[in-house]
């Protein structure tokens, strides 16, 4: 196991303490290696599980800490059930098996209530630009299309400051409060989540600003 894992330290940019960083990539695993929470998983702040299998996240429980998780070019669907994860900033789950946008949505709303930088490219879950031909009004429709899907995500992840790699707007942020909630049992939030009780941020990456208006 030593022999595939790549273990670091780093620092946060608004904070000088060191930080533990785990690699366990392309190694055909389908869960996250028990002796990785056993043996790192009080330390670990950030941990990149790519290019594997994984289908089931048992085992991150171990990672009590976690700020980052990076789990691109794998095989989570929409039956993987997500962990509390009280810290979690910075989540990256590019290239899964994930399709119900909603359900996905509503599970990160309560395992991550820190969340502030998603990705989820390359998943039937995020309108997939590649999908289109050359036709001008197909273009047209996807780009309503996912700023549709942009407004969904913020209506249940509030205080996400990147989404898919590109800066949450003003305008998105307001067009997501002001939003109807599309079924009844969906999380509505009017603002943002209360933190009352919840762990502090520990140095992990942090906006001291709102979204902001690129354009």
């Amino acid at each position: 196991m030593s022999s595939h894992l790549c273990i670091s330290t780093y620092k946060s940019p608004r904070h000088d303490d060191l930080k533990l960083e785990l690699c366990f990539v392309g190694r055909n695993c389908s869960m996250v290696p028990a002796v990785l929470g056993t043996t790192y998983g009080c330390q670990a702040r950030r941990l990149d599980l790519s290019y594997n299998n994984i289908r089931s996240l048992c085992g991150l429980e171990r990672f009590p800490y976690l700020e980052e998780l990076i789990l691109d070019n794998n095989c989570l669907s929409d039956d993987v059930l997500w962990p509390f994860m009280p810290y979690l900033t910075t989540l990256s789950i590019n290239k899964n098996l994930l399709c119900n946008t909603t359900k996905l949505l509503a599970q990160l709303h309560k395992s991550c209530p820190r969340l502030r930088y998603l990705s989820l490219l390359n998943n039937l879950a995020c309108p997939d630009l590649f999908s289109l031909t050359s036709d001008l009004s197909d273009l047209d429709a996807f780009e309503k299309r996912y700023q549709d899907f942009r407004v969904l995500v913020l209506q249940h992840l509030p205080k996400l400051r990147y989404l898919n790699g590109r800066r949450v707007r003003r305008a998105e942020a307001r067009a997501a409060k002001e939003r109807p909630s599309e079924a009844a049992g969906e999380p509505q939030d009017t603002g943002e989540p209360q933190d009352t009780g919840e762990p502090q941020d520990t140095g992990g990456p942090q906006d001291t600003g709102g979204p902001q208006d690129t354009e």
